[in-house]
């Protein structure tokens, strides 16, 4: 296996990054919350805008807002972005695929993604949390429903 780009989601990442540390593999997953917390994997980053505290950033604020507001928001739509960006980049720059040199990389390097300029923290989350919280009222009207 010459490159390893990891799953989707938590349940997915989870189990394969104790492999991944025992292989010393560069490892990118997809929407993992807080998946190196406890491992702290130096290979292991993570592409979902959550920063360096993931467990909390989606929720941070939106309660609090959410509370406040009449009616009360029914939805909450999140960004994706893609790991294969990072990757690429990552193989690009360092001319191959050795798992030690794309870490390093990787640490140091800003990814140009479809959300921006991205860094990586320290357990492979993103430096900072970009995470996109949309709210709207609307009201139902006897004809049909409108946008407030």
């Amino acid at each position: 296996m010459d490159l390893v780009i990891g799953g989707y989601g938590t349940n997915a990442l989870l189990p394969a990054t104790p492999l991944m540390v025992e292989r010393e593999r560069f490892f990118v997953g997809l929407m993992g919350l807080g998946v190196n917390n406890a491992l702290h994997c130096p290979s292991y980053f993570a592409m979902i805008p959550t920063g360096p505290d993931p467990n909390a950033a989606l929720t941070e604020g939106y309660f609090a807002l959410a509370a406040e507001q009449k009616p009360r928001p029914e939805t909450v739509a999140l960004v994706r972005d893609r790991p294969a960006e990072v990757v690429a980049q990552a193989v690009e720059a360092t001319g191959g695929l050795d798992d030690a040199s794309l870490s390093a990389y990787a640490r140091e390097a800003t990814f140009r993604t479809v959300m921006g300029d991205v860094r990586f923290g320290v357990r492979g989350e993103w430096s900072r949390p970009r995470v996109l919280q949309v709210h709207g009222q609307f009201r139902n009207y006897a004809e049909g429903l409108t946008e407030e």
